[in-house]
């Protein structure tokens, strides 16, 4: 998958409405998070056929963007 392609995809999940500091929900837009995980992939192989967790993934883009490049 290309990067813009990534970059898209994620741009259509939806984010907090109203994110709460006190809560720590922060949003990882499309824009940083599609280059964090293309990088992953692409530089280290390191999401493709590998079992990757998201840790307190408040919205799951990243691991919405680990599955679509075919993390399980």
């Amino acid at each position: 998958m290309k990067l813009k392609q990534l970059e898209s995809f994620l741009g259509d999940l939806q984010q907090f409405s109203n994110p709460k500091v006190e809560l720590e929900q922060y949003p990882t837009g499309p824009h940083i998070a599609s280059r964090m995980i293309y990088t992953a992939e692409n530089s280290f192989d390191d999401i493709g056929n590998k079992i990757v967790v998201d840790f307190g993934c408040g919205c799951g883009t990243l691991g919405a963007a680990a599955a679509l490049l075919d993390a399980g």
